[in-house]
């Protein structure tokens, strides 16, 4: 009879069905050796083929831009403040003409 490492056993919610898995402990052994030996394999490709880096050409071409973008959303802003300032102004303008209307 060969040695059991481990059981698992599952249960599905819609199948009165029991699994159960039976796992030695040489084929854990080989499962880990596997994830290992990929995870080492990821690692050794990440740093054999590194991301490409930012040079200094298209930093400062990403620092024009974002400094571009800030200008124009400080810009948006104060347009939207105006663009406020004037509604109070018209919605105080058509309150003062709706009372004069009504008191005559």
């Amino acid at each position: 009879m060969k040695m059991r490492f481990c059981d698992l056993i599952v249960i599905a919610p819609e199948s009165p069905s029991i699994n159960k898995i039976r796992i030695s402990s040489q084929a854990m052994l080989i499962l880990f050796g596997a994830f290992v030996l990929s995870f080492s394999l990821a690692v050794a490709l990440a740093y054999c083929f590194p991301a490409e880096k930012l040079n200094e050409l298209n930093r400062s071409r990403l620092q024009a831009e974002n400094q571009a973008l800030e200008i124009e959303n400080k810009n948006l802003e104060l347009r939207t403040e105006k663009l406020n300032f004037q509604l109070s102004t018209l919605e105080q303008t058509s309150k003062r003409i709706t009372d004069l209307l009504e008191t005559d």
